[in-house]
């Protein structure tokens, strides 16, 4: 049983405990303050364990997987660094700003600083594609294909 089911089980008891005439409350008091402490503990836990909005966008930010930070290096990168260093400054200037503040508009301007420079990488992956399409006498087409 997960922490989430057995919060649930553990609050449709209380409903029912909260139910009972004052004699039976009396009668049952030491049951009805243990599932009350095991549903504070259980809801303290599952707090402890969901993601903040700040710890979500730090997670999206350096979300970049292998293969996409492999291809950043071969398309772009390598041609660009002093370009890719200003960004990742940025980026990283905004996360300690955060960390010293705590102002989540310094990770939001972060995170914004994160989509130009994938923006960025992207169009020149386009263009260096659709140069390459030129030489190949390939044209774009709008048309769908037949399988799909």
């Amino acid at each position: 049983m997960g922490k989430e089911e057995k919060l649930k089980l553990l609050l449709k008891r209380k409903e029912k405990a909260d139910g009972l005439t004052p004699k039976e409350k009396l009668r049952w008091k030491n049951e009805i303050i243990k599932i009350e402490q095991e549903i504070k503990a259980l809801k303290l836990e599952l707090e402890r364990e969901q993601l903040t909005e700040e710890e979500k966008i730090i997670l999206d930010i350096f979300s970049l997987n292998k293969a996409a930070a492999l291809y950043l290096y071969e398309s772009y990168i390598a041609e660009n660094t002093a370009v890719i260093e200003e960004f990742i400054n940025e980026i990283l200037a905004g996360i300690y700003d955060y960390f010293k503040t705590n102002d989540i508009e310094h990770l939001e301007k972060s995170k914004a600083v994160t989509n130009v420079l994938l923006d960025t990488i992207y169009q020149n992956h386009i263009e260096k594609i659709n140069e390459g399409n030129k030489q190949l006498e390939f044209i774009k087409t709008n048309e769908p294909t037949p399988w799909g």
